[in-house]
């Protein structure tokens, strides 16, 4: 991003920063700056980004957050803009920030101005420099996709993939595991051979195995859900759901594990868990022109 900046911000000084880089407008352009911090670790969350920009402006007055937008970048990756409007201070302020979130690591873009006269335009720049950032990841990669969790579970990342734990886990024996989805995928069936599969390894002994069931999201994804049985080596009995949801792109595979006693309030939040599943944003390239900056799409 930062070695074409000169050529789509012309007339805008590029100060090249150890995390990304500090741009200055020009002379006649409205009072302000911006600022874009790349692979920025670990990952967070927009609400969380906004918090730490409302502390950092504590002494500008009265604060507004607008709404936060999401949407896709021109690559697919999530995104998402904030706006804050500090009033009541010398001179009324706004700081535009976007974020745009990879696998490992996100781009926080902050762009400021005391100048009212320039706040529709700052907001403009930083949702375009947002919307065109290039993370360069490719889009058929595995990557992690949006859900609500169960309340109250506790959630523990390892890589791509996430386990949610219920609130009175280990006592409470009931967790989820979320797979990075997959880029088109094998058949619903031949994704709970390869599970099952890999559970063998670790000497799971399979007992029972329903009828798979219809299963679907509210964002459109359909797929299948299969409810193992079986036991690791000596111990318990232990109940499994395996499910795995399909668009035309990639496969979304979630998996439930649960003893005899929390069996039912455990299935409910999977159920739900399943039901909040939405499709992995799709690349959205733009029309027209970006007047901030000087691109012709």
């Amino acid at each position: 991003m930062a070695t074409v900046l000169p050529n789509i911000l012309p007339g805008w000084q590029v100060r090249y920063l150890a995390d990304g880089v500090a741009l200055s407008p020009p002379p006649g352009v409205a009072r302000g700056g911006m600022r874009i911090r790349e692979r920025i670790q670990p990952l967070a969350r927009a609400r969380d980004v906004v918090a730490t920009a409302r502390d950092q402006m504590a002494g500008f007055g009265a604060l507004t957050v607008s709404p936060l937008e999401t949407f896709p970048t021109c690559e697919g990756e999530y995104a998402a803009v904030c706006t804050i409007a500090a009033t009541g201070g010398p001179r009324p302020y706004e700081r535009t920030i976007g974020l745009v979130w990879g696998d490992y690591a996100y781009t926080q873009i902050d762009g400021g101005t005391d100048d009212d006269a320039a706040f529709a335009q700052y907001r403009q720049g930083v949702r375009d420099l947002t919307y065109y950032h290039a993370l360069g990841l490719g889009e058929q990669r595995r990557r992690r996709f949006a859900y609500a969790p169960p309340p109250g579970w506790r959630g523990y990342p390892r890589g791509l993939i996430t386990e949610w734990y219920a609130p009175g886990f280990p006592a409470d024996h009931g967790f989820i595991s979320v797979f990075p989805a997959r880029a088109g995928g094998d058949t619903a069936a031949a994704e709970l051979d390869r599970l099952l599969h890999e559970m063998s390894w670790f000497g799971f002994a399979r007992d029972a195995l329903d009828e798979p069931e219809p299963i679907g999201s509210d964002d459109g994804l359909t797929g299948h859900a299969w409810r193992p049985v079986g036991r690791f080596g000596t111990g318990p009995t232990l109940h499994f759901e395996v499910a795995v949801l399909h668009d035309d792109r990639f496969t979304y595979v979630l998996r439930l594990e649960s003893d005899d006693a929390g069996l039912a309030g455990h299935r409910d939040a999977f159920a739900a868990m399943i039901r909040s599943v939405r499709h992995l944003p799709v690349p959205a390239p733009a029309t027209g022109t970006s007047p901030f900056l000087h691109l012709v799409t």
